[in-house]
């Protein structure tokens, strides 16, 4: 198994720090949000050498990716349905394998390929806004001390999502951190961190031309990469201090930054960008046991607490994920009266709890697009103790494991195949 690593932050896009591992504790975060979100690779705990000022695109492919096999069992993989698809990765201690599972076929999935990756070092990805492609970095087999190596030293490839020729197209990226589409598909941006300077520095990477540049850098804080604006004009940063955090925006076109606000408590974490593009969901811990689920406009920096009787009170929450369909946030709580997720309408109405797990509790990572489907982390107890499986659930609460024993982490949704 990886090894287990302290996370901050929600999947996806969610606000992490490099020090931590799960979603559900106290001080995680996947998000990946995604995250979303899912398990980090390993950050480092020493100060590696400095990466160039930028990554080029032109050098020589160090990671080896390879045709994986059909399915599990080594016969064909699944025919395409009408039905959304998983695509997931599975951690390996040398290798990790992509694969795709259509919904109805959880048991049957199809391997992608293998990324071939420095031991125990899996790989962080994310998929395309058109679920055409899929991104990740990962920790080359061969790199000299990887715990000193993978906050500046992975390196970013591109492949179809449905199985294809991949390239390489940056370096000197931190393996901790998925690389962040804009909304065309044309632009990545990745982050490097340099622990000898406390340094973060966020590059983007152009799909068209395989240019790489420095969009921004951030000194002396704790931060993370969200997401682009519609219109890819800004690019927002999460930055988390001794004062608290900030909700930063990056002007693409000549990197200046500026505060869109500051967030009150001592963790905010989950961030989720709004299907609109114009808000941002997160929990936040107001003070002691008191925690809010909060939007936060990405228009004028005002920030909404949500009201609902069906948020609890003195529970902790975790990761608010978008309905596609309907005008709600699903959040995870601390068990109490259930451990199912909670559907919050964005009314302020009451909501309404999905059935749990028979023990513990879920985390909600993300909704299939046409609302039917949802991906949870499942932890089996709190406070948290041991890694959570992936399950997925229907809008009425039927559940399946995906991958049952497996170290698995969700990249994203696919739309059905005609």
């Amino acid at each position: 198994m990886r090894p287990l690593i302290v996370v901050i932050a929600g999947v996806g896009l969610i606000l992490a720090a490099i020090l931590g591992w799960a979603v559900a504790s106290g001080w995680l975060g996947g998000s990946s949000e995604p995250g979303a979100t899912a398990l980090a690779s390993p950050s480092p705990p020493v100060s590696p050498t400095p990466p160039s000022e930028v990554p080029t695109g032109g050098s020589t492919a160090t990671t080896v990716a390879t045709p994986a096999p059909a399915s599990r069992d080594g016969r064909p993989g699944p025919k395409a349905s009408g039905e959304p698809a998983l695509l997931y990765s599975e951690f390996g201690e040398i290798e990790d394998t992509l694969w795709l599972a259509p919904v109805a076929q959880l048991r049957e999935p199809e391997a992608l390929a293998t990324v071939d990756h420095a031991p125990f070092w899996g790989i962080s990805a994310s998929l395309s806004p058109d679920g055409q492609q899929v991104a990740y970095v990962v920790l080359p087999p061969a790199v000299a001390n990887p715990e000193v190596a993978a906050s500046d030293q992975a390196e970013v490839w591109v492949q179809p999502a449905r199985g294809g020729e991949r390239r390489f197209l940056a370096q000197n990226a931190d393996v901790s951190v998925a690389p962040i589409w804009s909304p065309d598909g044309d632009v990545l941006v990745f982050q490097s961190f340099d622990r000898r300077r406390n340094r973060l520095t966020l590059f983007r990477a152009s799909l068209r031309d395989a240019t790489v540049s420095v969009l921004s850098s951030i000194d002396d804080a704790i931060a993370l990469p969200l997401a682009f604006s519609p219109e890819s004009d800004w690019f927002y940063v999460a930055q988390t201090s001794e004062e608290g955090t900030e909700l930063l925006a990056i002007d693409t076109a000549d990197g200046s930054v500026e505060t869109l606000t500051k967030v009150a408590g001592d963790i905010a974490r989950g961030w989720r960008l709004s299907p609109d593009g114009l808000g941002i969901a997160f929990v936040s811990r107001i003070s002691g046991r008191e925690w809010g689920l909060h939007i936060a406009s990405l228009v004028d920096g005002t920030v909404l607490r949500l009201e609902s009787p069906a948020v609890p009170s003195g529970r902790e929450l975790f990761s608010p994920v978008w309905h596609p369909q309907q005008p709600l946030l699903t959040v995870g709580t601390e068990p109490d009266d259930g451990g199912g997720v909670l559907n919050v309408p964005l009314s302020g109405q009451d909501g309404e709890r999905l059935a749990g797990p028979d023990e513990g509790f879920d985390v909600p990572i993300a909704w299939a697009p046409n609302g039917d489907y949802l991906v949870v982390q499942q932890f089996s107890e709190y406070p948290v103790q041991r890694r959570p499986s992936l399950d997925v659930i229907t809008s009425s609460g039927e559940r399946q494991g995906l991958a049952p024993g497996m170290e698995v982490t969700f990249i994203g949704w696919l739309a059905g195949a005609e």
